[in-house]
């Protein structure tokens, strides 16, 4: 099984230092606009297709992929959410994806180990 790589031409590639170790949420959002109207009827806008996420959760990773993936996420060519980049997951499958808000969150679990969580969205 490959593990899961971070890609983008002209940036250096972010490989997964451990492969299938972390939980991994995938979830659809409609991407519909929801609302009440003055008189108690609900009303529905269809805004296009549903959106994609993924939120990624990396467990007991070293210092140096911490700098690693911040590395890449800070390169101007991907600009931690501005720009596109191709994440490869560990069966191989390729989506093109964004940081999406912009948000890491870091946890020093113990001596130089911790846990990121951030998620992506898939851009069709």
């Amino acid at each position: 099984m490959a593990l899961d790589t971070f890609s983008k031409s002209g940036v250096t590639t972010y490989t997964f230092s451990r492969g299938n170790t972390y939980p991994i949420e995938h979830k659809y959002q409609p991407n519909i606009v929801k609302s009440i109207s003055g008189g108690g009827a609900s009303k529905m806008i269809v805004n296009g297709t549903a959106q994609e996420f993924w939120g990624i959760n990396l467990n007991n990773i070293s210092s140096t992929d911490v700098d690693l993936l911040h590395t890449f996420f800070n390169n101007s060519l991907v600009n931690w959410g501005e720009q596109l980049f191709t994440w490869t997951d560990n069966e191989s499958t390729a989506r093109d994806v964004r940081l999406w808000n912009n948000d890491i969150k870091i946890v020093l679990t113990s001596a130089d180990l911790y846990i990121i969580t951030f998620t992506l969205k898939v851009e069709v």
